[in-house]
């Protein structure tokens, strides 16, 4: 009586009884109905959602700028202008007009820029080899990655591809097209086919129609909660905006990118830590080189002279003519040494 009480369904009616008794195989229909009824204990039930959830993969989902990059890149091709865009100049990354507002302009942009000032976006070699090996380590453990972004599609994509980082994000997401209602001259001068032939190829790094389908962050979380069933904490969010992740606060896990150089040591300590995965050894190793890292924006050399020589914009003879006019025209001498210390080139020119 008692168990009847605490689980009625866990009964079996006498209707089922009356039929299973003319049964020829009494003992068999019996035997699969205590299985049934096995499968209705709070116990199993509770363990089998558990077995079921964890074969779901967990989602992790990036932010692009100031999160994989040190930079912002939309701001910086947009020539929007911030505290943080200020501090360009001390690591070569400030970009100078023309600007551009579409996805379009943006990209032809990107492209005259180069691979060497994609490289100087995400904080240099060394700091894309630590972002790779967090999302190899990611994909190994079954985590699905993709990205969303306030910028522009085509343009992460773009940054991602000459990087050798692609590969690794299931989906991205962003913006398309037009997005902030404005148009440079530049942007005119791209849509009427300026940039040439060599343009084609970069139009097909072009956001799609599905990519751009989205009006927040929070909505393509819950598509994808809902989509593969999951629960809050096989979601997990990384954004450098408090805004974009106080509606997650309940419905995922997430991590604040709080530094001013996007992703730093402790943010991946925590990522391995909400996930459950800071026991493999790809995670140790993993935060032991984020740890080894320096910050991309502090002290550093301009960035033109740690380029890869084919990566090189101008001559280095030319270069070193701009930098001693420079060194002429500083009067103090302790802006004199913090320009030769920053300058290593500089520096060995004049001792030679």
């Amino acid at each position: 009586v008692l168990f009847r009480s605490k689980h009625p369904k866990l009964m079996v009616r006498p209707a089922d009884i009356a039929e299973e008794e003319n049964d020829s195989s009494t003992a068999e229909t019996w035997l699969s109905s205590l299985e049934r009824v096995k499968q209705w204990l709070p116990w199993n039930r509770a363990a089998a959602q558990k077995a079921e959830k964890a074969r779901q993969p967990p989602v992790v989902f990036f932010d692009f700028d100031r999160t994989l990059t040190v930079v912002h890149v939309f701001k910086s091709l947009a020539g929007w202008v911030d505290t943080q865009v200020c501090m360009l100049p001390m690591c070569g990354t400030l970009v100078t007009e023309p600007y551009a507002l579409s996805e379009r302009g943006q990209l032809r942009r990107l492209a005259e820029l180069g691979p060497a000032w994609i490289e100087q976006a995400f904080g240099g070699q060394t700091r894309i080899s630590a972002i790779r090996k967090l999302l190899d380590g990611l994909v190994s453990s079954n985590c699905r990655v993709v990205l969303v972004t306030r910028g522009y599609v085509g343009v992460a994509r773009k940054c991602l591809l000459e990087v050798g980082l692609l590969d690794l994000f299931e989906a991205l997401f962003g913006n398309i097209g037009v997005a902030y209602g404005a148009r440079t001259s530049y942007d005119q001068e791209t849509e009427q086919g300026g940039g040439g032939a060599q343009m084609l190829s970069l139009w097909e790094l072009l956001g799609k129609w599905r990519e751009g389908e989205w009006d927040s962050k929070t909505e393509i979380v819950h598509r994808y909660r809902q989509q593969y069933s999951l629960g809050a904490r096989e979601v997990l969010v990384i954004d450098d905006d408090h805004q974009e992740l106080a509606p997650l606060r309940h419905s995922a896990l997430t991590v604040h990118a709080k530094g001013n150089s996007g992703l730093a040591t402790e943010d991946v300590v925590e990522i391995a830590n909400l996930l459950d995965l800071e026991d493999e050894p790809w995670a140790e190793d993993c935060c032991d080189f984020w740890r080894m890292l320096r910050d991309p924006l502090a002290n550093k050399p301009f960035a033109i002279t740690i380029f890869n020589r084919k990566h090189l914009p101008i001559r280095v003879s030319r270069y070193l003519l701009v930098l001693e006019a420079e060194l002429a025209e500083r009067k103090s001498i302790l802006r004199r040494f913090t320009l030769l210390m920053r300058e290593p080139l500089l520096l060995l020119s004049l001792a030679q």
